[in-house]
């Protein structure tokens, strides 16, 4: 798939996702306004406490013995789909690699009614118009908050 064809897919999965409710009550510029301001808020919030949320989730995960072996970080996380969400997202992986990721993406669908699917993209940028995934990084941590 192209870069293209790529970015087109996030923009509009990005817009639906953050305007679920908008388009239930008809077309609303000013609730899409208000959650695109909050999604920054939030992604600045998330890179502010960063470092002790990072600690926490290592020390969280040692006490229960699965601790993580690679490099990790947190970063904000924007999750699409039946809502809007934004969090807090821990990536791990090769440290080179891991301080690429700006974001994570959380792309959320269904399948047939029954399965929901949640597929989870570290990206370069925190742009949603901008999709570079980060190949080689995983997820291990999500916290999240509704809109």
């Amino acid at each position: 798939m192209s870069r293209r064809l790529a970015a087109f897919f996030m923009i509009t999965i990005f817009v639906f996702g953050l305007t679920a409710d908008v388009w239930a009550k008809k077309f609303d510029l000013k609730n899409l306004g208000e959650d695109l301001l909050k999604a920054a808020a939030g992604g600045a919030v998330i890179r502010q406490i960063a470092g002790p949320l990072n600690d926490f989730l290592n020390s969280l995960m040692l006490a229960h013995h699965a601790e993580n072996r690679d490099f990790t970080k947190v970063v904000p996380i924007f999750s699409v789909g039946n809502q809007a969400a934004i969090g807090a997202a821990q990536v791990s992986g090769p440290e080179e690699l891991v301080n690429d990721v700006r974001a994570v993406f959380c792309l959320e669908g269904t399948f047939g009614n029954i399965y929901r699917a949640k597929c989870y993209v570290p990206n370069k940028s925190s742009n949603p118009l901008n999709l570079e995934r980060v190949y080689g990084v995983g997820v291990t941590a999500v916290i999240e908050g509704f809109l």
